[in-house]
């Protein structure tokens, strides 16, 4: 009885001392964090700025992967945004649209610029439909 009494009073030492060893000195809380997360959100609404998502593969973790998609994304507060995406598949592709006030434009692979109007503004999904050349 003392032996086991001794192997779970053991256990629960470790246990304790694993949490606190895992437990972080700056934690803060969930209404802190979000706060700070809408104050980064707010910036980016007024700050130019640029971000390029990839996704590769790797076949072989000894070799170099192997580029499949690319996402370029760019912003100018109040009107303008650009996003090219890129496809390295089988067949390429790629398709660029620039968003300017209410006016997009959009080219697909070799293909002539294509302007849709009557939209919302860059936030906003193009409702009209309208093509104009």
């Amino acid at each position: 009885m003392k032996f086991t009494a001794l192997i779970l009073t053991l256990f629960l030492v470790a246990v304790t001392a694993a949490g606190q060893v895992t437990t972080l000195k700056n934690d803060i809380p969930e209404s802190q964090y979000l706060a700070a997360e809408a104050k980064a959100a707010g910036i980016l609404k007024t700050a130019n700025y640029r971000s390029v998502w990839t996704k590769e593969y790797f076949e072989d973790r000894a070799k170099a992967a192997t580029l499949q998609e690319r996402t370029l994304i760019e912003l100018i507060p109040p009107d303008k945004r650009r996003i090219v995406d890129e496809k390295f598949y089988d067949k390429p592709s790629r398709v660029e649209r620039i968003w300017v006030d209410k006016a997009l434009f959009e080219k697909r692979n070799d293909e002539p610029w294509q302007k849709y109007s009557g939209g919302t503004g860059i936030n906003q999904r193009i409702q009209s439909g309208q093509v104009k050349n």
